[in-house]
């Protein structure tokens, strides 16, 4: 379709959402932009989306006479930010309206010489607070921010915490947040797994890393008595299992 203005977008932004949906296998939406901003969105107003619209739509034009060549002026990501966030509550509130939750990525990002300044999860406070009905899920264990998630996951009912790809991250300080988690977040809002990979060899063995990690958690547990072996095997089938089918509604 023809993008010509800022309703333009919007409007195909919505229906290949929609186009998703039809699919039948959307179980929730995911916000992944950390590898290219921080997760600070602001509530833009339709007029300053639409001015950072335009100033994305008029790029200028240098024309080297000696080569021919025409080289585009980039926006900086400044100009963009405002139209960023107003997209991003758009997606957020068709989410709220289509009952489904919203995966953020939260934490370590993938290979080298990132921002790492993106990837603080406090950074999604307002948000949280602005959409009380929405349940997030926030990835990787906001790792190195492992306790500044536990917080969230705490203090706000609609989040959820999930250690997806942080077993192969970092072991050890995953068994030090899923041990602290385990006394200020309810299990039930703990997701202990997730590949994050398409390598089925590494599914496998991040899954040793995670069925390791967390039975040294429950066993340490056990011996301190913060738990019994019932009360362990059954937070264990929740974070592994019963969690997800019920977060997703898959059960």
């Amino acid at each position: 379709r023809s993008i010509l203005c800022l309703d333009d977008l919007v409007q195909g932004f919505m229906q290949s959402i929609s186009d998703c949906l039809a699919t039948g296998k959307l179980t929730s939406f995911k916000i992944g932009v950390a590898y290219r901003r921080g997760l600070d969105f602001a509530e833009a107003t339709r007029h300053e989306a639409e001015q950072a619209f335009s100033r994305m739509m008029n790029v200028e034009v240098d024309t080297t006479i000696d080569t021919g060549t025409r080289v585009q002026s980039r926006r900086s990501s400044a100009e963009m930010r405002p139209l960023q966030d107003y997209l991003t509550h758009a997606f957020v509130r068709r989410a709220a309206e289509e009952d489904l939750p919203i995966q953020v990525h939260t934490g370590y990002l993938a290979g080298t010489h990132k921002m790492m300044s993106n990837i603080n999860p406090m950074q999604l406070v307002p948000l949280l607070l602005r959409y009380p009905g929405v349940r997030f899920d926030l990835f990787h264990a906001g790792w190195p921010y492992h306790h500044e998630a536990g917080v969230l996951g705490k203090n706000f009912p609609n989040v959820w915490l999930n250690l997806c790809w942080a077993w192969t991250m970092n072991p050890a300080t995953m068994e030090d947040a899923l041990d602290a988690w385990l006394d200020g977040v309810p299990h039930v809002k703990i997701f202990g797994f997730g590949s994050d990979t398409t390598n089925p060899m590494c599914v496998y063995g991040y899954a040793m890393q995670a069925r390791e990690g967390i039975a040294r958690v429950l066993e340490r547990r056990i011996e301190r008595g913060d738990m019994d072996e019932t009360l362990a095997e059954d937070v264990a089938r929740a974070i592994m299992l019963e969690n997800g089918l019920e977060f997703h509604r898959l059960s």
